[in-house]
């Protein structure tokens, strides 16, 4: 809810005088290995983060610490700094100080949809570097990397298999989450409807719908969903009284801010019920929520757990007869 001239003003303050504003809309940092605000207990390491997403960060940290890789700084930018009114002032300055950074070897950017003014700018940047920079920008049209998992190189092989009559409803704390799901789905050929959707999405006639609960519609006046979930769950009970859903797809983002347990207070309401939930956990060991024991409170409930959010999206695609 900060204005978007207030952001432009305040990130030309900062570059004047050789400094990295983060935020809005982003609450995700780790500095030299100190989480600030919402973050994971993630190794130190040589892989440098740029993010437009507070999520989009955490999930690729997470996911890396799992592949027993490390990060050296990660940059949450503001969720609407690739936007065409920002212009990527700081994902451009945040890329310029990772490649003077000695302790980065790599750079990975993520972020939500950007303008596609600014994604010329961001790739013409990747180029000019001289460490290697993945881009996962997602919604970008033809993007070689085309969810988080990716960026990070975790490989997921689900097994489970699983039907499903009815269509998805996705309930989001995450926007790059829910971003990275309509992706996922749109790719095994369903149509989904978001109230953040991506570029390119064909909403028209969509079975299956997505929900940023993080999105500042529902966050004025009220906390964000990953501090306090009671407003998601909300939304999951109408979702598994619904005859004509057959999925309920699922975030749990755990950390540093977040709420001490998620998945108990999910398992409380989807116990007992018939419903195929699906969900994936973004975290760590490390984390004061403990990932495995998340894990473990959501599969006691019948929750499915994915080893990530793009799994998730996979195994809900494919429960509905997506290709």
């Amino acid at each position: 809810n900060v204005p978007l001239a207030e952001e432009v003003a305040l990130k030309d303050f900062a570059a004047k005088r050789g400094l990295l504003m983060m935020g809005p809309d982003c609450g995700t940092a780790l500095i030299a290995g100190v989480p600030v605000a919402f973050a994971n207990a993630v190794p130190r390491g040589d892989i440098g983060i740029v993010s437009a997403s507070g999520t989009g960060l955490q999930e690729v940290s997470s996911l890396l610490a799992r592949l027993g890789r490390g990060v050296s700084h990660g940059i949450g930018v503001g969720g609407r700094d690739l936007s065409r009114e920002v212009g990527g002032r700081m994902t451009l300055a945040a890329m310029d100080a990772l490649e003077a950074d000695p302790a980065t070897k790599s750079i990975i950017v993520i972020s939500k949809p950007p303008a596609p003014s600014v994604t010329k700018k961001i790739k013409a940047r990747a180029k000019r570097s001289r460490k290697p920079v993945t881009l996962c920008l997602l919604g970008a049209k033809d993007e070689a990397v085309r969810t988080l998992e990716a960026a990070a190189g975790f490989a997921s092989s689900e097994k489970i298999k699983v039907t499903a009559k009815g269509s998805i409803r996705g309930l989001f704390c995450g926007g790059t989450l829910c971003a990275e799901a309509q992706i996922v789905l749109m790719d095994h050929g369903l149509k989904v409807s978001s109230n953040a959707p991506v570029p390119g999405a064909s909403e028209k006639g969509a079975r299956h719908s997505l929900i940023d609960l993080g999105d500042d519609e529902f966050t004025r006046a009220r906390p964000h969903p990953m501090i306090e979930p009671e407003l998601r769950n909300e939304h999951l009970a109408r979702a598994l009284a619904d005859n004509s859903i057959g999925v309920v797809l699922m975030d749990v983002v755990i950390g540093y801010g977040a709420h001490a347990d998620p998945a108990g207070l999910i398992a409380n309401v989807v116990r007992n019920s018939k419903k195929l939930v699906i969900a994936s956990v973004t975290g760590t060991e490390g984390d004061p929520q403990v990932y495995s024991l998340q894990v473990k409170k959501l599969r006691a409930a019948g929750v499915i757990v994915a080893a990530s959010n793009a799994a998730a999206a996979r195994l809900a695609a494919i429960a509905v007869g997506g290709r």
